[in-house]
């Protein structure tokens, strides 16, 4: 099967609803997907049934944001229960800790919170709330702009969960823990490579996204090798937002063949 096992909804910070998503990922031959939100698990449920109306095989999936070594490390979730008490915990306190540094910027830039509270702004834009509300606020153009604003107040990172408690809570919640896209922001030789992967693996990581359109043939190839000798579990996919010119859904192409069996265990295809 054609998949892709990385994309992102209106639930986040993407262009498409999950029924959106699920229509254009059948018109682009894909059959099977996950979408794989980030921080939040109210639209799992929604995203395997609109899965399931375009005749596509799918999983529950989520994006974790956590920190390892104080940089920011993603952590896919497969298979997981949406309502597990552990989930919601770390979700809490990563929305938090985004709230909390939303604030921050506000305070440095003078912008009355009680106006950004009470934001709201058409998901379909994509993006994040502070984003949207920089860009209303005329502050910001565009999420480059965003970035290099951050980068200008000295803002740091979220306090997100630590990567060990991520990788915990979706084991808690019956998925499959994969890190995600290794080679996203960081310039690594082979053996640099190795060395980032085997700290993450101490954590107790399941599996490695060995195919992204960041990871570049050393990436890849040092996490299909460190997958084999750990016996881990390889994923790929386009990380597609909608909106992102540099990405784009089912690329790169890739088959559901090279999919271990616990990956196997948890495609959902409507009875």
């Amino acid at each position: 099967m054609r998949m892709d096992l990385h994309m992102h909804s209106t639930f986040s910070d993407g262009t498409y609803t999950p029924e959106m998503l699920a229509k254009k990922s059948r018109a682009m031959g894909l059959e099977l997907i996950c979408i794989t939100d980030h921080d939040v698990a109210s639209g799992i449920n929604r995203s395997i049934e609109a899965a399931f109306q375009e005749g596509l095989r799918t999983m529950s999936g989520i994006e974790l944001s956590s920190l390892h070594n104080d940089d920011l490390v993603h952590i896919l979730g497969y298979g997981l229960e949406p309502d597990s008490l552990s989930l919601m915990r770390t979700i809490e306190h990563n929305q938090n800790a985004i709230a909390d540094r939303d604030h921050k910027v506000l305070r440095c830039l003078k912008l009355a919170a009680v106006d950004y509270d009470s934001f709201e702004y058409d998901r379909s834009t994509g993006g994040w709330k502070l984003l949207n509300y920089l860009i209303a606020t005329g502050i910001c153009s565009d999420g480059y702009g965003y970035l290099s604003l951050l980068e200008k107040l000295y803002i740091s990172l979220p306090s997100f969960v630590g990567a060990a408690d991520a990788i915990k809570a979706i084991r808690d919640s019956g998925g499959i823990s994969i890190l995600a896209h290794p080679g996203y922001n960081r310039d690594m030789d082979a053996n640099e490579a190795k060395r980032f992967l085997k700290s993450i693996i101490l954590l107790g990581i399941q599996g490695v996204e060995c195919f992204h359109p960041y990871n570049d043939d050393i990436i890849t190839s040092a996490a299909t090798d460190i997958c084999s000798i750990y016996e881990l579990s390889i994923t790929g996919g386009s990380d597609w937002h909608g909106n992102l010119a540099d990405r784009e859904l089912g690329e790169p192409p890739l088959d559901s063949g090279f999919l271990d069996k616990r990956m196997q265990s948890i495609i959902l295809e409507r009875k």
